[in-house]
C-alpha cells in the first residue's frame, strides 16, 4: 500500500532516502568533515527570476520536465544568503531530487502487461495499477473528466506503462470512493439555497492576454490560480455571487474554492456577451485529488470552513457554459 510521499509506488520514499543515506555516509567516508562557505546570495536573483519564467513558459506550452523544476530551485537556492531561507530553499530542491528518482524507479520498475477480464485492456500483472479507462469503469469516474484530473497534475501518482496512463489501484479506489458534496450540510454556511458552480477546464494560456491562465492546474501559484479563476465568466452577477461562495469543478471534482463574491467588475465583450470578473478571495485549492489537502493554509474561519465542506468531493452540474448553478435543499 502506498504512503504519503511514496509517488504511486509503494515503499518508494523508503527506499530512496535510505539510499541518500548510504550515499551521504560514504561521501563522509571518502572526504570525511568539511566546511565551505554558502556561495550564494542576491547576484544570482536575476538567473533565479529567469529560471522561475523558464518553468512556466515549458508549463504552459506542455514541455516541462524534471530539469526545469530542479534547475528552478537549485538558482532559487543560490539566490538566498538568509541561513534559515536557503534551508529551506536546499529541502526543496532535496525533496525535488528525491521525487524525480522515484520518477526513474516507477519508469523501471519492470511490471509487466496481462488482460483485464471485464475490460479486456491491458493491465499491470500485479494488478498495483490500473490504466484510467479501467479505474472509470470500476469507481464510477468519467473517463474524460479522470484524463482532465491527470492533466491538471491532480494525480501525481499516475504514471505511463508503455503508451498507457496508469494510476495505483488503491489511489483510483479512493477517488471513485469519495462522497458527493453534501448539499444540505452546506446550506448553513452559505445561506442560500442556489449556489453556482464555475466548471473548468486544464488552464491554458489567456488568448487575451489579461491573465496568463484560464483555468486549473495544479503547478499555478495561487495568484495566477485566482486571476485564471475570478473571471470573465458571462451570466447575472448578483445569482453568481448570492451564495457567497463559487464551487471549481474539474472532472467533477470540487478543485478549488472561491469566495468574497460581493463585488465585480463589467465588460462588454466585442462578440457580445456581457462578462463579468469578481473581487473574490481564493478560500481553497487542492494539489492532488488523492490526499484532498486544503493548499491555503492561514485565512478567514468562515473561508476555511466552507472550502472543507467542498474541496475533493464529487458535485455535479450540467450547463451549457462554465457557469451552472445546483439546488442547495434548504433544512
Amino acid at each position: 500500500m502506498t504512503q504519503p510521499g511514496d509517488y504511486g509506488l509503494p515503499g518508494s520514499l523508503d527506499r530512496v532516502l535510505s539510499d541518500v543515506a548510504t550515499e551521504r555516509a560514504a561521501q563522509d567516508a571518502m572526504w570525511g568533515l568539511r566546511e565551505h562557505p554558502d556561495g550564494t546570495g542576491p547576484t544570482y536573483a536575476s538567473e533565479a527570476d529567469l529560471a522561475k519564467q523558464a518553468v512556466a513558459d515549458a508549463a504552459a506550452e506542455g514541455r516541462l520536465t524534471w530539469r526545469h523544476i530542479l534547475h528552478e530551485e537549485v538558482l532559487e537556492a543560490f539566490a538566498e544568503n538568509d541561513a534559515d531561507r536557503l534551508r529551506g530553499e536546499l529541502i526543496q530542491v532535496a525533496a525535488v531530487a528525491v521525487k524525480w528518482v522515484q520518477a526513474l524507479d516507477r519508469r523501471t520498475r519492470g511490471v509487466f502487461e496481462s488482460r483485464d477480464a471485464v475490460t479486456g485492456e491491458a493491465a499491470v500483472r500485479d494488478m498495483s495499477f490500473l490504466t484510467l479507462r479501467q479505474a472509470a469503469g470500476r469507481f464510477d469516474v468519467s473517463f474524460a473528466g479522470l484524463r482532465k484530473i491527470v492533466s491538471a497534475g491532480l494525480l501525481p501518482a499516475a504514471g505511463h506503462h508503455g503508451s498507457k496512463l496508469v494510476i495505483p489501484a488503491d489511489v483510483a479506489q479512493r477517488i471513485g470512493t469519495r462522497p458527493a458534496v453534501a448539499l444540505p450540510d452546506l446550506h448553513p454556511a452559505t445561506g442560500d439555497a442556489t449556489m453556482a458552480v464555475l466548471r473548468v477546464d486544464v488552464a491554458q494560456p489567456d488568448p487575451e492576454g489579461e491573465r496568463r491562465f484560464i483555468g486549473f492546474r495544479a503547478d499555478l501559484t495561487p495568484e495566477d490560480l485566482l486571476e485564471a479563476l475570478r473571471g470573465w465568466w458571462v451570466g447575472t452577477p448578483e445569482k453568481i455571487a448570492q451564495a457567497g461562495v463559487l464551487p471549481v469543478t474539474l472532472g467533477g471534482f470540487v478543485v478549488a474554492v472561491l469566495t468574497g463574491l460581493d463585488t465585480w467588475d463589467t465588460k462588454q465583450t466585442a462578440t457580445g456577451p456581457v462578462r463579468h470578473r469578481f473581487d473574490a478571495r481564493l478560500a481553497g485549492y487542492i494539489s492532488d485529488l488523492d490526499t484532498a489537502t486544503n493548499m491555503v493554509a492561514i485565512g478567514a474561519a468562515d473561508d476555511l470552513r466552507v472550502a472543507g465542506h467542498l474541496l475533493g468531493r464529487r458535485l455535479q452540474s450540467t450547463s451549457g457554459g462554465p457557469i451552472a448553478y445546483v439546488t442547495v435543499a434548504a433544512v
